[in-house]
């Protein structure tokens, strides 16, 4: 393969600029020659320094918020201290780490902050209404009548009989004798 550049089988590198051949660039399906502007030595490097780093952690955060909810880390703060600094159904601080946006999987709106367990279990029904309805009931249910398995748990089951092994038993129509097709055309008994 020719590029621009009119070098067969090679490529600069966006970033160091060095013109090296195209073993020594990432695959891509959507790039010119099928592989990335930047050769695996520079984009190593630049993964690193990307992932590296307070404000590399930061700024991450700060896109992550913009693309994925449509917010800014100010506007978060401030939801935060609207709601006191606690999850919005437990009404409990977060034990573990943070409170999350919970958002709308088919609008992406957002829809408040969420401790990680009320929020994984809205996510475990798949926010379907009509499922939470069915989990309260199920819970109040228990609530009223505690002991509702005890009473089948505790009856007396009887022992099923044993039944015989398969060569114990006796064959079915072992009495009666098969007659052959041949037999039934021939009419006889």
């Amino acid at each position: 393969m020719t590029n621009v550049l009119g070098l067969q089988n090679k490529r600069r590198c966006g970033y160091c600029h060095e013109i090296k051949p195209l073993t020594e660039f990432f695959a891509s399906l959507t790039k010119p020659l099928g592989k990335q502007h930047t050769c695996k030595v520079c984009q190593k490097y630049l993964r690193a320094k990307y992932r590296s780093g307070p404000e590399a952690k930061k700024k991450r955060s700060e896109e992550d918020l913009k693309k994925r909810y449509g917010i800014t880390s100010d506007q978060l703060q401030r939801m935060i201290a609207s709601v006191g600094g606690v999850c919005e159904i437990c009404q409990k601080p977060p034990s573990r780490s943070r409170l999350f946006v919970d958002h709308c999987h088919s609008s992406k709106r957002v829809r408040g902050l969420l401790c990680s367990p009320c929020n994984l279990g809205l996510g475990s029904f798949r926010d379907d209404i009509d499922t939470l309805r069915r989990a309260i009931h199920y819970l109040v249910y228990d609530l009223q009548m505690p002991d509702r398995w005890e009473i089948l748990l505790n009856e007396k089951i009887r022992p099923r009989r044993a039944r015989p092994l398969a060569s114990a038993r006796r064959p079915r129509n072992a009495d009666r004798q098969r007659k052959s097709p041949s037999a039934l055309s021939e009419g006889q008994p």
